[in-house]
């Protein structure tokens, strides 16, 4: 059984394309190593030239680029890696357009200002509430830019790499009603090696001789 939220899109090719939302869990994790990481370099960029003696310039510049680094940081990775900050790849979640296309610089840029409200009060409760209330788990800036966060299990980086399975490491089966016989016909057993492949998948087939 699955509880995931799913955002189903018509392509103009007729097919549909189905996107699994982000949930509010998922988001709080992307959204912590991003602001982790944006407080790091926001604290380098204050100590730093405080440091070197940059007095009054040296706190101007460091304003100037802090607020870079709040509004700039997640508009830049979304537009330039694919929807993903380091954030969203660590938590394996990228944004989108609502019509699944890339998210674009416009978009980003309107969904990120509009952190400013979804901020409110504090700790980005508006967003949390507008993320479990709506239909496609969309704060206000996603609303406002028509994005959504869907999970994407490519960027996962503790995700395990699968590989196809080695036939000789299964069970072995065959089709029902064939023996391992010698007194089967031959034309039993010809009719029985055909069909074990279709009955069996990726299993290996017992010997039919």
């Amino acid at each position: 059984m699955s509880y995931d939220d799913n955002l189903t899109i018509a392509t103009p090719e007729g097919t549909t394309l189905e996107l699994r939302l982000a949930g509010l869990g998922s988001r709080f994790i992307a959204g912590l190593v991003d602001h982790a990481l944006q407080a790091v370099m926001i604290v380098l960029l204050i100590v730093v030239p405080s440091l070197l003696g940059g007095g009054g310039v040296a706190l101007a510049f460091a304003a100037i680029g802090s607020f870079v680094i709040v509004f700039g940081y997640p508009i830049l990775f979304e537009t330039f890696a694919s929807g993903r900050t380091p954030g969203k790849r660590w938590a394996g979640l990228r944004v989108v357009a609502r019509d699944g296309a890339g998210i674009g610089f416009l978009r980003s840029a309107i969904r990120n200002i509009f952190r400013i409200v979804d901020w409110l009060p504090a700790w980005y409760i508006v967003g949390a509430v507008t993320v479990v209330v709506t239909a496609d788990n969309q704060r206000l800036g996603d609303l406002a830019a028509g994005a959504v966060v869907i999970r994407d299990a490519r960027a996962v980086p503790w995700a395990p790499e699968r590989r196809p399975a080695d036939p000789a490491e299964l069970p072995a089966c065959r089709p029902a009603g064939c023996r391992p016989s010698s007194w089967q016909s031959f034309e039993r057993r010809r009719s029985c090696r055909r069909g074990c492949s279709s009955s069996c998948g990726s299993r290996s087939c017992e010997e039919m001789t």
